[in-house]
C-alpha cells in the first residue's frame, strides 16, 4: 500500500493534518476489506449473520466506552511501569504547534483509522477464529489459535523481537478471555483501538515529533530495552512492563470466570 500510493517519500513522519488524512486512508484501505472479507465469508458461505461473530447489540455503548478507558489505561500503566528504572522526558507534543481545531480534527482522523484497523483484527481473529476454533476443538484450543495467529500476523508485518511475541501471545490471550467474558467482541475492538492510539497519539512514545498526524505529548523512555521495548518494530508493547500488566490482565479475568461459575447453579 505504501509503495503504491507513497513511491518516493512518506507520510510517516508528516505530524500535521494532512499526515492524519494520510495515515487514516493506509489504515481504511489497508485493513477495511478484511471487514468485507468477514462479512462475505458469513454471508455465503457460512449462511449467518454478521453479528453472530460477536456484535451482539446489547450495551454497545458501555462496552465500547468501558473498552476505551480500559485500553488508555493499560498504556498509561506501562508507561509508569517503564519510568521506574529509568528516566522519562514527557513533553507537549507537535498537536501543539497548529490551532485547536485542526489538532483536533487530526487526533479524531487518526482515532478513525485505528478503529478500522483495531477492529477487523478482533473481528477476524477474536471474532470468527476464537468462535469457530473453540466451537471445534474446544476453549483452549480457541484461545490458543488465535493468539498465535494474532501474533504470527504481527511479525509478518516486522515485529522481530523474541519479547514482543510473547507479549503478542499474552495479548492476544488476554483479548480472547476479555471478549468471551463479555460474550461480546465490542470492548476487545475499543480495548485494542485505544492502545494503538493511546500510544502513538496521546504519549506520543519514541515518536521524536514524527508521528502522522501528531501527538498530544512526546514522552522519551530511557532504560535497558527489555524495559522501555527499545526500538522494536512493535514500540512498547515489546516491553517487560507489558508483559507484567498482560499477565495481571489476564489473573484477573480469569478470576472473573471462577467467581462467575461459583455464583452460576
Amino acid at each position: 500500500m505504501d509503495r503504491v500510493l507513497f513511491p518516493t517519500s512518506s507520510y510517516q513522519e508528516d505530524p500535521s493534518l494532512g499526515g492524519a488524512w494520510w495515515l487514516l486512508l493506509d489504515l481504511v484501505l489497508g485493513f477495511g476489506p478484511i471487514l468485507i472479507l468477514v462479512w462475505m465469508w458469513l454471508r455465503f458461505f457460512e449462511i449467518r449473520p454478521f453479528s453472530g461473530i460477536g456484535l451482539t447489540s446489547r450495551n454497545i455503548a458501555s462496552k465500547v466506552l468501558g473498552g476505551a478507558a480500559l485500553g488508555v489505561a493499560i498504556v498509561a500503566i506501562c508507561f509508569a511501569l517503564m519510568s521506574l528504572p529509568g528516566e522519562v522526558a514527557m513533553e507537549l507534543g507537535t498537536n501543539n504547534d497548529f490551532p485547536g481545531v485542526a489538532a483536533l480534527a487530526s487526533l479524531i482522523l487518526v482515532g478513525i483509522g485505528w478503529t478500522v484497523q483495531a477492529s477487523a483484527e478482533e473481528i477476524l481473529l477474536r471474532g470468527w477464529l476464537l468462535q469457530t476454533a473453540t466451537l471445534r476443538y474446544g476453549i483452549v484450543v480457541g484461545i490458543g489459535v488465535s493468539s498465535v495467529a494474532f501474533m504470527l500476523i504481527h511479525f509478518m508485518g516486522g515485529t522481530n523481537s523474541f519479547l514482543s511475541a510473547i507479549n503478542l501471545i499474552l495479548g492476544g490471550t488476554f483479548y480472547a478471555l476479555y471478549a468471551l467474558y463479555q460474550g461480546s467482541i465490542w470492548g476487545v475492538c475499543a480495548i485494542h483501538a485505544a492502545m494503538n492510539w493511546s500510544e502513538q497519539h496521546l504519549f506520543g512514545f519514541g515518536s521524536n515529533g514524527n508521528i502522522p498526524g501528531g501527538t498530544i505529548f512526546e514522552m522519551e523512555a530511557s532504560g535497558p530495552d527489555i524495559i522501555t521495548g527499545g526500538l522494536a518494530r512493535t514500540g512498547a508493547a515489546a516491553s517487560l512492563a507489558y508483559t507484567i500488566v498482560l499477565l495481571v490482565g489476564i489473573v484477573v479475568l480469569l478470576l472473573l470466570f471462577r467467581r462467575r461459575a461459583n455464583a452460576t447453579p
